[in-house]
C-alpha cells in the first residue's frame, strides 16, 4: 500500500493512462510520463508556451470589506446650556488654574521606566512560537557555494556530459519509440532549513533555445524532461546526495512545462515543485497541473489534478497549497474552478495516504 512519510512520498504504482472518446488523439498522446502512441495524422503542432500557466498558481484574494459607520451628529449638552451658567463655569475652570501666592508647588515627578515582568514582556517582543522549518531567512550557504554545489551535482549525475556553450548536461532519454537527446539545464538552488539541517534543491529542465542542432530537434508527441535534485550540506560545505531523478518526461514536443517551475512547501518537511503541463491538438488543449516531490531516494508527480479538461475547453482549475498548520505532514490543496475570469467553484483537496498523491477532483 502507497504509503505517505514525513520527508517525502512514498512510490505508488503508475495511474492508469486517460481514457477519452474511441481515436482520441488527445487521451492517446497525452497518458501520463511521456509514453505517447500518436498517429501521424492526428498531431497539429503544438502551442509552445503551455508553461506561463505556474505564474498562474497563486491567487490574490481580495479583502473582505469592513467600513465602519459613522457616529452621526449630536449637539453636546453644553451648547444648549444658558449662557450665564457657562460664563460661571469658564471663570471657575480659570480660578482653578491660578497659583495662590506664598503657596510652593512641588514639581511632578518626572516620568520613571516601567519595571518588573509585566514592563520587561512590553519592552521585549514575544519570542517567536515554535513552527515547522520555514526556507532560510539568512541562507547558511553563499550563492557561490550554491552554484559549486549545482556544478558537482549535475558532473556526477551526468558525467563527461557538460557542454560548456550552451550551459547544460547532454542526457539521452529512451522512450517507447526510440531514444531521444537532450541537454539538461539546472536552475537555481533553494536552501531550507529541516530538523536534520541545511537541505538544498534544485530541478533542471532541457534546454529548448539550442538551434541548429539536429539532435535538439523534437517532434510533437515527444516529451520534454525534467531532473529534480535533493542534497544535504554539512558545515564544512560537503553535500551528499538524498534524491534524484535525472529524467523524467512531461509535456510534448520537447517542451517539459517546468521551465518556471515554482518552488512550494507540501508538508512539515517536504518541498516540492508545481508547474503545468500539456499540449494541444487540433485545436484543443489538455493539461495538469503537475506535483514533484521527494518520494524514497528519487523524486515522482503527486498530482492528478488537470489544468485544462479535453471536454471543457472553457474551464480553467488553479490551485494553491493551503499550509494553514504547518505541523501537518502533508498539506491540502484549494483547487478553484474558473470559467473566463469568473469563478464558480472551490474545492478542498487532501493528500491521499493510500494512492501516495492528490487524487483527482472527480466530476468538478
Amino acid at each position: 500500500m502507497d504509503m505517505y512519510m514525513p520527508g517525502g512520498f512514498v512510490s505508488r504504482p503508475d495511474r492508469p493512462p486517460g481514457v477519452s472518446t474511441p481515436r482520441s488523439a488527445v487521451s492517446v498522446l497525452l497518458s501520463r510520463r511521456g509514453r505517447f502512441r500518436p498517429t501521424p495524422f492526428d498531431i497539429c503542432p503544438r502551442i509552445p508556451s503551455m508553461a506561463h500557466r505556474v505564474r498562474r498558481l497563486a491567487f490574490c484574494h481580495a479583502p473582505t470589506d469592513a467600513h465602519a459607520s459613522l457616529p452621526s451628529w449630536k449637539p453636546s449638552p453644553v451648547m444648549n446650556t444658558p449662557i450665564r451658567y457657562r460664563l460661571v463655569a469658564c471663570v471657575l475652570a480659570l480660578a482653578s488654574v491660578v497659583t495662590l501666592p506664598g503657596c510652593r508647588q512641588e514639581p511632578a515627578p518626572a516620568a520613571q521606566p516601567a519595571s518588573g515582568p509585566a514592563a520587561q514582556s512590553a519592552a521585549q517582543p514575544p519570542a517567536a512560537s515554535a513552527q515547522a522549518p520555514q526556507p532560510s531567512a539568512q541562507p547558511a550557504l553563499a550563492p557561490a557555494d550554491l552554484e559549486r554545489i549545482v556544478t558537482e551535482v549535475m558532473d556526477q549525475a551526468y558525467p563527461g556530459a557538460r557542454d560548456a556553450e550552451h550551459g547544460c548536461w547532454t542526457y539521452a532519454f529512451e522512450t517507447q519509440q526510440d531514444e531521444l537527446a537532450y541537454c539538461m539545464r539546472p536552475h537555481p538552488a533553494r536552501e531550507v532549513a529541516t530538523a536534520s539541517g541545511p537541505t538544498v534543491y534544485f530541478h533542471a529542465s532541457n534546454a529548448t533555445d539550442i538551434r541548429g542542432n539536429p539532435d535538439y530537434a523534437y517532434a510533437a508527441p515527444d516529451p520534454g524532461l525534467m531532473a529534480a535534485f535533493r542534497l544535504s550540506v554539512s558545515p564544512d560545505g560537503r553535500w551528499t546526495l538524498l534524491g534524484s531523478e535525472k529524467g523524467m518526461p512531461f509535456g510534448t514536443a520537447g517542451g517539459c512545462g517546468c521551465e518556471d517551475a515554482t518552488f512550494v512547501r507540501l508538508g512539515r518537511e517536504t518541498y516540492g515543485w508545481t508547474f503545468t503541463s500539456g499540449g494541444m491538438w487540433q485545436g484543443v488543449i489538455v493539461s495538469d497541473h503537475e506535483i514533484v516531490a521527494p518520494s524514497g531516494q528519487g523524486f515522482k508527480d503527486i498530482s492528478d489534478i488537470p489544468d485544462i479538461r479535453e471536454d471543457a475547453q472553457d474551464v480553467e482549475y488553479r490551485i494553491a497549497v493551503i499550509s494553514d498548520d504547518p505541523q501537518r505532514d502533508a498539506y491540502p490543496l484549494r483547487v478553484e474552478k474558473y470559467r473566463g475570469d469568473r469563478k464558480v467553484g472551490e474545492r478542498t483537496v487532501e493528500f491521499d495516504r493510500a494512492k501516495g498523491m492528490y487524487a483527482g477532483i472527480g466530476d468538478f
